[in-house]
């Protein structure tokens, strides 16, 4: 990992992202309810899928190993 600095910032990245939706996670149920939360968790997911999709699509346009 540390011989990469690209790969070591994009798991830092990651590790705060994770950090980041569980502190936000922690606020909903403490302000609102946790099935505001579990909505949130399916939400989060629907929308990396949609991501996901997005960049495969616009990666396929230039570079043909990405098509579908």
């Amino acid at each position: 990992m540390f011989s990469n600095g690209l790969l070591a910032f994009f798991i830092i990245l990651g590790v705060f992202s994770i950090l980041t939706f569980n502190v936000c996670g922690v606020s909903v149920t403490k302000h609102i309810n946790s099935l505001a939360r579990s909505i949130c968790d399916v939400t989060r997911t629907v929308l990396v899928w949609i991501i996901g999709i997005m960049v495969t699509v616009s990666a396929g346009e230039d570079k043909p190993n990405y098509e579908w």
